[in-house]
C-alpha cells in the first residue's frame, strides 16, 4: 500500500502535464473605428483541450490607463475560434478619441489569456456646439444687417444644419428673439432684417447626420453704431513669406489702435496703426519660432479712440522657411570613365509649401538658361550651377559634376574565307577572338614561305652588278637601276594579302599538273610540290 502511494505522488509531482491552449482575439472595435450610442464589442475565443471559459470584458477611454468592466460571459469552448459578442451602451461618454478595449479569458484549470484592441478608436455621443467668429464678442459695426460667421468644431460626423438666433435678450426669451434662420451646412448668413443702433446677442447650434443636435454655442455680443470702428479691407503685402514676419496692409474707418491673433484665443496687444515706407497703413505680424510652415489665418480687429472695438477681418498668408528639394536625375550611358557620349540632366525641383517658381541652370562657363532639363555631348569634365527659388523667396543653390567622353573604336581585322572570288572582312577584338588572328597569321606566314617564293619565281638574290673599268659614279648608278634588275620579294606586313598577287603565278605553275579548286586545295598542291623538291 505504501509502495502504490510513493508511485502516485511520483506521478504526480514528476511527470509532464497536459499543456492546454488558451486564446482569445479582439475583433472589434479594433481600429480607429468612430462609434456612438449602443455598439457591439466582438471577439473569439478557443482552448484545447476543450473547457468552459469566463470572459471578461472591459473598456478604457484614455489609452489603457483606467479600465471599466462592462460585461462577463461563460462560454465552452473548442479547439477552433468561436466567435462571440456583447452590446455596450457608450452614453454617458461624451467625446473620447483614446478608446481600447480588453477582453480577459480565464478556463476552469486556471490558466488565463487576453488580448486588447490593435489601435484607438473613438465614441463621441455629443455633438460639439460651433464656435463663434464674427461679428466678435464685443465688437461694434456699422451694418445693420451683419454676416454671421461661425465654424464647426472637428467632429467625425458630417454637420447637416444650423440654427442661428439673434436677440436683444442674452437669455434668448422667445419674445426677445429678433431674428432666427436655419443654414443647411454653411457656417454664414447674412442678418436677414435691418438691426437698429444698439445691442445685440446671437449663437448657433449644429445638427449632424445621425439627428444628434448639439447645444447652442456661448453667445457673443455686438453693437450696431453708426461711427463704429472699421476694418475696411486687409492684404498682405507678401501672399508668400520666408521670414518669421508678414506685413499686412491695412485699410480703416474710426480706428486707432489694432491687434492681431492667430487662433482667435491669443490676441497681440494693442497698438498704435503705423505706416510702412511706402506711406501706407500696416501691421506686422510675427510668428513664434515654433510656428510650423504653411497657410495661415490672420484675424485683426481695430479699436476706436472712444474704445469701442470693430469687428474681425482675417486674411491668409502661407508661411514657407525652406528652401525647395531637387533632385537631378540623369540619362545616359554610364561608362567607366563617366558618361558615354552625352547625358541628359533632369533637375527634379518641388516645394510642397509655396510652390516653384523658377530654375535656372549653367553649363561650365557658358551663360545661365532657364530651364529643368538640358544635354550634355561635349567630352570633358564639366561643371553644372543651378539655382531653384520658390514663390517665398526661398532659393536653393548647388553644384554637380559630371563626366562625358567618347569611347574608341574596336580594331577591325581582316581574314581569310576559302572560295573561289574574293576576300570577306569581318571586325574582330584581339582580346575575344585571338584564335581566328592567329590562324590567318599562320596561312600568312605559310603563304609567304621560301619555298613558295622560289615557286613563284621570286629570289632574294641581286645579280651582281656589272660596270665597265673606269666608269665614273654616274654610270654605277644607272647599272645599279636598271630595268634587269631582279625584284625583291614584295615586302608587306599586313595579315591579309590579296590571292591574286600571291597564288596566281603558282597556279599558273600548276596548270600543267592539275587544276586547283580553292584556296585550300591549292596550298596542298604547293606543299606536295616542296616535298618532292
Amino acid at each position: 500500500m505504501r509502495r502504490h502511494l510513493v508511485l502516485a505522488v511520483f506521478l504526480l509531482l514528476f511527470l509532464p502535464t497536459v499543456c492546454a491552449r488558451l486564446e482569445v482575439v479582439v475583433i472589434s472595435p479594433d481600429n480607429g473605428e468612430q462609434l456612438w450610442g449602443t455598439f457591439p464589442i466582438k471577439w473569439a475565443g478557443a482552448c484545447d483541450p476543450p473547457d468552459n471559459v469566463t470572459y471578461t470584458i472591459e473598456i478604457s477611454t484614455n489609452r489603457g490607463t483606467t479600465w471599466q468592466t462592462v460585461g462577463v460571459k461563460e462560454f465552452y469552448e473548442i479547439e477552433m475560434l468561436t466567435p462571440h459578442e456583447i452590446s455596450f451602451n457608450s452614453v454617458g461618454i461624451e467625446k473620447s478619441t483614446t478608446c481600447l478595449v480588453r477582453v480577459s479569458a480565464r478556463n476552469s484549470r486556471g490558466e488565463e489569456n487576453m488580448d486588447t484592441s490593435d489601435d484607438v478608436f473613438t465614441i463621441q455621443n455629443i455633438l460639439p456646439p460651433p464656435r463663434l467668429i464674427s461679428p466678435a464678442d464685443g465688437s461694434s459695426i456699422a451694418s445693420r444687417m451683419p454676416v454671421l460667421v461661425w465654424m464647426d468644431e472637428e467632429s467625425p460626423w458630417g454637420i447637416e444644419n444650423h440654427w442661428v438666433e439673434v436677440s436683444k435678450d442674452p437669455y434668448f426669451t422667445p419674445r426677445y428673439i429678433l431674428w432666427a434662420s436655419a443654414t443647411g451646412p454653411e457656417t454664414s448668413v447674412t442678418v436677414g432684417s435691418a438691426l437698429p443702433e444698439g445691442k445685440y446677442y446671437w449663437r448657433v447650434k449644429a445638427v449632424d447626420n445621425r439627428g444628434v443636435e448639439s447645444e447652442f454655442s456661448q453667445p457673443f455680443s455686438f453693437e450696431v453704431f453708426t461711427y463704429a470702428p472699421v476694418i475696411t479691407a486687409i492684404n498682405p503685402s507678401k501672399r508668400y513669406v520666408n521670414a518669421r514676419r508678414a506685413e499686412l496692409i491695412v485699410g480703416y474707418q474710426n480706428i486707432y489702435l489694432i491687434s492681431y491673433s492667430l487662433d482667435l484665443v491669443n490676441w497681440s496687444n494693442w497698438e498704435i496703426l503705423s505706416t510702412n515706407p511706402q506711406g501706407q497703413p500696416a501691421l506686422v505680424v510675427t510668428f513664434s519660432e515654433n510656428e510650423r510652415d504653411g497657410e495661415k489665418t490672420i484675424y485683426v480687429r481695430g479699436q476706436s479712440q472712444g474704445g469701442k472695438v470693430s469687428d474681425i477681418k482675417s486674411v491668409k498668408v502661407c508661411l514657407d522657411t525652406q528652401p525647395p528639394v531637387v533632385t537631378p536625375q540623369y540619362s545616359g550611358v554610364l561608362g567607366e570613365r563617366g558618361y558615354k557620349g552625352s547625358v541628359t540632366i533632369n533637375l527634379v525641383a518641388f516645394d510642397i509649401t509655396s510652390g516653384v517658381e523658377t530654375i535656372m541652370y549653367k553649363v561650365d562657363d557658358g551663360p545661365w538658361e532657364n530651364g529643368s532639363t538640358f544635354t550634355i555631348a561635349t567630352d570633358g569634365e564639366h561643371t553644372v550651377e543651378y539655382v531653384v527659388s520658390d514663390r517665398a523667396g526661398n532659393v536653393r543653390r548647388e553644384t554637380l559634376y559630371v563626366s562625358v567622353y567618347t569611347p574608341l573604336s574596336p580594331v577591325p581585322y581582316m581574314a581569310f574565307f576559302t572560295g573561289t572570288i574574293g576576300v570577306a572582312v569581318f571586325w574582330v577584338y584581339m582580346w575575344k577572338r585571338g584564335i581566328p588572328a592567329i590562324a590567318a597569321w599562320r596561312k600568312q606566314r605559310q603563304l609567304r614561305s621560301r619555298w613558295f617564293q622560289e615557286l613563284v619565281g621570286w629570289t632574294e638574290e641581286v645579280p651582281e652588278v656589272k660596270v665597265p673599268a673606269g666608269a665614273g659614279k654616274a654610270a654605277l648608278k644607272e647599272a645599279r637601276e636598271a630595268p634587269e634588275t631582279v625584284s625583291k620579294p614584295p615586302r608587306t606586313s599586313s595579315i591579309v594579302q590579296s590571292y591574286k598577287e600571291l597564288l596566281m603565278p603558282a597556279a599558273e605553275r600548276l596548270a600543267e599538273k592539275k587544276a586547283a579548286r580553292d584556296i585550300s586545295d591549292l596550298i596542298s598542291q604547293l606543299e606536295q610540290v616542296s616535298k618532292k623538291k
